[in-house]
């Protein structure tokens, strides 16, 4: 349920907002896209940002095409069918050369070539099998780890009362100084 998924990162305004439109994830990163934009960082900052979102959103794309394209019943069956039907014929191919070794061969070979179909039939759906719940909440816990260093580490550079100190970098010509000015 994307509500549930969503309702522990979202406020409650914006996870109203975002369950209204029909595709939540893009209506998401366009609201991300739109947040670098109002941040006001340097441009090479804001550049590389929304090349993360932009890749963020080919991968999406790329996921949703694998999703939802079907492979026919019809394939399947028909793999299966013909698979059945060359086993079954197969022990009186092998008989004539192996003799009562035939069943554990057939047996073998039949293991082997039904376990290929079954993996193939995984693959066409790789999401219901792949451990994306874990590799989801190992990133969320990962990034909030982050944000939560990045506010102790600013506590620790700018103490609450201590006057801060800001420099203006001055350029003329070649030469570049600094120059400190009190807030």
């Amino acid at each position: 349920d994307m509500e549930a998924e969503l309702k522990p990162i979202l406020f409650p305004r914006e996870l109203e907002a975002a369950m209204k439109e029909a595709h939540v994830p893009n209506h998401l990163l366009r609201i991300m896209s739109e947040i670098v934009i109002q941040a006001e960082m340097d441009p090479m900052r804001t550049t590389q940002m929304d090349e993360n979102i932009t890749s963020f959103e080919d991968a999406l794309g790329k996921c949703e095409r694998i999703w939802k394209t079907p492979v026919p019943i019809s394939y399947s069956r028909l793999a299966s069918r013909f698979l059945v039907f060359w086993l079954a014929f197969l022990p009186f191919a092998l008989f004539k050369d192996l003799g009562w070794l035939t069943i554990p061969v057939e047996a073998m070979i039949a293991l082997f070539l039904l376990g290929i179909k079954d993996i193939g039939i995984e693959i066409e759906e790789p999401f219901s099998i792949l451990a994306l719940e874990a590799i989801c909440t190992s990133v969320a816990n990962n990034t909030k780890a982050m944000l939560d260093t990045q506010e102790r580490d600013r506590a620790l550079v700018e103490p609450r009362g201590a006057p801060t100190l800001t420099l203006e970098i001055i350029d003329s010509s070649s030469k570049v100084e600094a120059k400190a000015l009190g807030n």
